[in-house]
This record gives structure tokens, C-alpha cells and sequence, in this order.
């Protein structure tokens, strides 16, 4: 058990080696502008209910050495799956970095002072072997969807029957493509193409008992600074192939307005009764990511008691997922049909992937655009918010759009394989 850290400031940038070893054999979670790694021995913890266990190591932690920011201090990180009831894992890694653009610190876990400054040199003599990621990525050698467009749009064609019945409002339906190379994927080289095409999303990387999952998530789930809280829901997507103009047909398509109209009364209503104030946008704005936009609310909140259990990060978190942006409602129903529909478990796809540390502050961001990668193997799943008036067509050519997204960072070029059952106007 950790009893100690000692941290150590630099003033000077992060060397990207250590974001390779992260994405390779520890964690990563990185912001524009802020990254949080985790590499060296790594204490492994069940994430459920209060996090107890998580919380309690942290608590035990005494910090020594030069100051830094909150985020500094140790912290736990961890992958939460989407079906909810279900435990997650929680890690707090032995070597941790904080990294704003200019400045980093390393804060190092130990049992003594001096236990933590041998496993610093250690870490820092071993980083010069560190390898960057090859540019050619391996040779795919299979691609299969789960199921088919066709399928996928009789799916959505019961989804739409039973939201007519008035069974519920909305449920969100995925699919998966799965593939296998000839060599393994290196999960740095996949982080360094979706920092490149998707530069202004949250960055993860996180071992899981499926393989590493890594992604660039669009979706701020919960982020805790002392008292003040922020949650910025996804709902309602166009493919970017129209440009601008199809930007301004989302703002004003009465079918994806309802759909985050759902969403956001669904998550203001969880998180009202734990605030002072929580401030909610009237109308949402364009989020725009490399092939799709996104009509987005940021809600921004008050805790009326920081210090509640209640108001732990990871309890905040626990109280919106899964939002309606990834199950539906009422979620009950939402998550039988899924349940139902879908013939596999998403695991941590559409989960949650975040960290927090003993202050209770913390940040989560959905676990979606990423990829399941396990030696030669890898998997990718995307779903589309089925609503009253949803097309089958389009909602499968709206998961083939996002599955295209994530394989090209996986594979570059191997997204022409899938099955285009609908291609947009011009």
C-alpha cells in the first residue's frame, strides 16, 4: 500500500516519450492543453458503488516535495462499462504526470521517500529507450461488421414501431466492426492519429480485460473543480460532407432537436437536486469534429455541498450514466431493448473513462470513438439516438460514418470496406 509521494516540477514541455510508454503500458488522459499519464506499477482496484477502496488508498497518501496544482496529486483512473450496475476498474499508476503546455510534474508513489526517488530514476534512465510509434501501420487482413447496415436498419425499424407505440421516447442502438491484422497494433501510433484528427477531443488510453482501449472522445461527462461542476452532452449528428450548411440544418431539424431535448432534461433533472445552481442553455450549439457535427449543451452548475459523498466526481458521474445520449428513456426501457436488439455486450464502449483524485474532484469524459485493441485484433463500435421520426437509412449511414472515423485512426484506409447503404446529397 502507498503511503508517499513526492512530486517534482519541470519547467519545460512533456517529452512525448512518455505519452508512447502511457498509450503502450500505463494510462492516458489528455485534454487540449492538459495530460494526465500514468505509467510504472500499477495498483488495480474494483470501481463500484462509492469507490471506496480507490478512495480511501488515495486518502492515505501523503504528498512531499515541490508544489503543484491539484491535478498534480495522486489519482485514480479508470474505465466504468456501460451497463450500469456493472464494476469497473480503477488504477492508480505508481508514476503519474500532470502536463500543461510549458510546465509538468511528476508525482512518484511509494512507501518511502526514498523507494520514490529510486523508482524515479529508474523510470527516467528507461525512457531513453523508448520507442516512437512506426508510420506504416500493420496490413488488415480482415473486416466484418455486427450486424449488417441491412440489419442495423430493421433494428432501428422495431426501435421506431416501439417509440410509435409509446413504449418510450428514444433509445440509442450501436454496432461493432471487428478486425484482424497481420501484426499488432500499437496503441501509440492509433492516440497519435486521433490527436491528428480529432485534436480538440479528450484523448484515452486504458488497459481493460478486452485490451487497451483507446479513443478520442468528443463527450464531457463530468468534470468537479471543488464546487463548481460542468457536464457537456452530445445529441443530435449530421456528417460534415454538406460542410457548413449541414451545420445549420442540425440547428434546425426538429428530430435531432428533440433528441438532445432528451438528453439534457434527462441529466439536468439527475444533477438540480445536488446543486445550488445549475445553469442550462436554452438552445445548444454546433460541435463540430472531423466528419460529423454534433448539437451540444454545456451546463455548468453550483455543488450545495462539496463535501457530500454525493459530490464526489465519481458519485456525479454514477448519477447521469448512462445518459440518454447513449442508453435512451426512460432508460429502464431503453436499456431491455438494447438488451433485446443488440446481440453482444458493449463492455466499456459507450462506458465512462476518467480519473479522480482524494479531493473528489475529478474528470469523465464517454467512452465512445475508440477501439478495443488486443494484440492483432481490434474492434470499434458506434451507435446512432433513434427518436420518433428516425430514418432506418440514415441512422445506419450515421453509424457507418462514425465507424469510418475511428477505423481510418486505426487502420488508415481500410474505412472503404464498409458497406455505404445511403451517400448524402450535395
Amino acid at each position: 500500500m502507498f503511503l508517499v509521494a513526492q512530486r517534482r516540477a519541470f519547467d519545460e514541455p512533456l517529452d512525448r516519450r512518455w505519452w508512447w510508454l502511457a498509450a503502450r503500458s500505463g494510462v492516458v488522459h489528455a485534454t487540449p492543453g492538459r495530460v494526465m499519464l500514468g505509467v510504472g506499477h500499477i495498483e488495480t482496484l474494483p470501481l463500484g458503488g462509492d469507490a471506496g477502496d480507490s478512495r480511501a488508498l488515495l486518502d492515505s497518501i501523503s504528498i512531499h516535495g515541490d508544489p503543484g496544482p491539484a491535478e498534480s496529486d495522486p489519482r485514480c483512473h479508470g474505465l466504468l462499462p456501460f451497463q450500469p450496475g456493472r464494476p469497473g476498474v480503477g488504477m492508480v499508476p505508481q508514476v503519474q504526470w500532470f502536463a500543461t503546455e510549458g510546465r509538468s510534474w511528476v508525482t512518484v508513489l511509494g512507501s518511502t521517500a526514498e523507494n520514490c526517488a529510486d523508482t524515479m530514476d529508474a523510470l527516467f534512465a528507461f525512457i531513453e529507450a523508448v520507442q516512437p510509434p512506426d508510420d506504416e501501420p500493420p496490413r488488415l487482413v480482415t473486416l466484418v461488421e455486427h450486424p449488417t447496415p441491412r440489419i442495423f436498419e430493421n433494428w432501428v425499424g422495431a426501435a421506431v414501431a416501439a417509440i410509435g407505440r409509446g413504449d418510450l421516447g428514444k433509445v440509442v442502438l450501436s454496432r461493432t466492426v471487428d478486425g484482424v491484422c497481420e501484426q499488432p497494433n500499437d496503441p501509440a501510433a492509433v492516440l497519435e492519429r486521433m490527436q491528428e484528427r480529432e485534436p480538440s477531443c479528450a484523448l484515452f488510453s486504458h488497459p481493460s480485460a478486452d485490451g487497451r482501449f483507446v479513443g478520442a472522445s468528443p463527450e464531457l461527462l463530468m468534470e468537479r473543480r471543488g464546487s463548481a461542476i460542468r457536464s457537456h452532452p452530445l445529441a443530435g449528428t449530421t456528417p460534415l460532407g454538406l460542410g457548413h450548411e449541414g451545420g445549420r440544418l442540425l440547428e434546425r431539424s426538429p428530430k435531432d432537436l428533440e433528441e438532445h431535448r432528451l438528453v439534457v432534461h434527462d441529466i439536468a433533472a439527475r444533477l438540480s437536486p445536488l446543486c445550488d445552481v445549475l445553469t442550462v442553455p436554452e438552445a445548444p450549439t454546433l460541435v463540430e469534429l472531423r466528419s460529423v457535427a454534433h448539437l451540444g449543451t454545456e451546463m455548468r452548475g453550483t455543488l450545495s455541498d462539496a463535501s457530500a459523498d454525493s459530490a464526489h466526481c465519481f458519485a456525479l458521474l454514477q448519477a447521469i450514466h448512462p445518459t440518454p445520449a447513449v442508453a435512451g428513456v426512460p432508460l429502464a426501457v431503453a436499456l431491455e431493448m438494447i438488451r433485446s436488439i443488440e446481440d453482444s455486450d458493449r463492455g466499456y464502449f459507450a462506458g465512462a473513462v476518467g480519473w479522480f483524485s482524494a479531493s473528489g474532484d475529478g474528470d469523465w469524459v464517454l467512452g465512445i470513438r475508440g477501439a478495443i485493441l488486443d494484440g492483432t485484433r481490434f474492434s470499434v463500435r458506434a451507435g446512432a439516438g433513434i427518436v420518433g421520426d428516425s430514418d432506418p437509412l440514415d441512422e445506419a449511414e450515421e453509424t457507418r460514418i462514425k465507424l469510418s472515423s475511428i477505423l481510418e485512426a486505426v487502420i488508415p484506409g481500410c474505412s472503404s470496406a464498409l458497406e455505404a447503404r445511403r451517400i448524402p446529397s450535395d
